[in-house]
């Protein structure tokens, strides 16, 4: 920073607080039971889709097998109805 910048910024500061401008200087305090409970439900919600997720390979892994015993049965009654 320029010399003339940080003399204008020490009056401009200076200025402010004549003026009775208050600067906050502590960082704002961090809710630690809302950043927990914002966590937990993010959590939840991907719990809650990952189990949707399975469940849904399930439902197509059981078609599947249904499918496959059906064409497998059918076979074996087509074999034994020529014999």
């Amino acid at each position: 920073m320029k010399p003339n910048a940080r003399v204008r910024v020490a009056l401009t500061l200076a200025g402010m607080l004549a003026a009775g401008c208050a600067f906050q200087t502590e960082a704002p305090a961090i809710d630690d039971d809302a950043i927990a409970s914002e966590r937990a439900a993010l959590e939840d919600a991907s719990m809650q889709n990952l189990q949707t997720q399975m469940q849904h390979e399930s439902q197509v892994a059981t078609s599947v097998s249904n499918v496959l015993k059906t064409r497998h049965d059918t076979a074996k009654n087509s074999i034994g109805n020529i014999r």
